[in-house]
């Protein structure tokens, strides 16, 4: 990733208006607000299939019982875009060397490594694919995660 990232164009207004149709809200390098999920503006527009994977995800960190008391995962899934006070947001970034991914809370590193798909991105740097849970997750929405 170029360390002059900044420097490459933000998406379009139709691009946003495109990624927030799938419910995923378009911010900056640190946002002012706590989503599950959000793509930083100056990524490559994302597929549609990256676009639905991508709210799969906010989907599956929802359904945390941990995290998330059912009720609030209810009416959370239902609002245009996910946010939980205090929650530790995951931004997104495509580029043309792959993914990346960077939680707000981070300070020794900007961005993870670059992954060549989203899926290696959130099985590697985000979700481990040892995790059960996110295996079958997988599993149970073959649509959004298959690989054909």
């Amino acid at each position: 990733m170029s360390v002059f990232w900044l420097d490459q164009p933000s998406l379009t207004f139709e691009q946003r208006n495109r990624v927030a149709a799938a419910s995923i809200p378009v911010e900056g390098f640190n946002p002012g607000t706590y989503w599950i999920a959000c793509l930083e503006d100056h990524s490559v527009m994302p597929t549609a299939k990256e676009l639905a994977a991508i709210r799969s995800y906010v989907e599956f960190t929802l359904a945390d019982r941990v995290l998330f008391s059912p009720n609030f995962a209810k009416k959370e899934k239902t609002a245009k875009f996910a946010a939980a006070a205090g929650f530790n947001t995951v931004v997104f970034r495509k580029d043309e060397d792959g993914w990346y991914c960077r939680r707000i809370t981070w300070t020794e590193q900007m961005w993870s490594s670059a992954r060549a798909t989203l899926i290696e991105m959130l099985d590697a740097d985000l979700l481990g694919s040892a995790n059960l849970r996110w295996s079958k997750w997988k599993i149970a929405h073959k649509t959004v995660f298959a690989t054909k």
